[in-house]
């Protein structure tokens, strides 16, 4: 994840509570742990309700900043997540 957006969101964030956040997100989301990056594309990764659901419970927890469902749908990335955190 040498990325610039990886580097700019460590500015923010350390590096390993953007790992643990990745993660705990593919955790949550998928059976298989599929590899889930920043870059991944949220409508490639079929979120339901109960998804929705939980990834607004893991933000809270993880950047102690709650989303709302309307600020969710506007992401398209999982990165623009992290980014409704700032």
């Amino acid at each position: 994840m040498g990325n610039n957006l990886f580097k700019s969101l460590i500015m923010d964030y350390p590096e390993d509570k953007i790992i643990d956040f990745l993660n705990r997100f593919s955790e949550d989301l998928t059976e298989e742990n599929q590899n889930i990056s920043l870059d991944s594309n949220l409508s490639d990764l079929g979120l339901d309700s109960l998804a929705i659901i939980s990834t607004i419970a893991l933000v809270d927890e993880f950047f102690d900043t709650v989303i709302t469902m309307d600020q969710l749908s506007s992401c398209t990335k999982v990165k623009d997540i992290i980014n409704l955190t700032k």
